[in-house]
């Protein structure tokens, strides 16, 4: 039982740590003046790891083909915010 508490704790501290990481590079990026573009192009290669991904654990599976739908609709409907002028204030 001893070593489940330990386990528990490290992994919550492992955690903790790639959270805050995770919070400063968000605020780096969104402090930064052109980072849109850039961004658009991260979110395209993120998608297209993860259906590359899910091809070579899941090679020929219906699923593959539903996430890769998925990641072009997700990257079709938000990727104009990427590519859009920030409004004025």
């Amino acid at each position: 039982m001893a070593a489940f508490a330990v386990l528990v704790v490290l992994s919550h501290l492992l955690f903790a740590q790639l959270t805050f990481m995770l919070a400063i590079v968000f605020t780096v990026v969104g402090k930064a003046s052109r980072w849109r573009p850039w961004w658009l192009a991260a979110r395209i290669l993120i998608a297209a790891l993860i259906v590359v991904t899910a091809q070579v654990v899941a090679p020929g599976d219906a699923a593959v083909w539903a996430l890769g739908t998925g990641a072009v609709t997700w990257l079709v409907r938000t990727g104009r915010w990427d590519l859009a002028p920030r409004a004025r204030r």
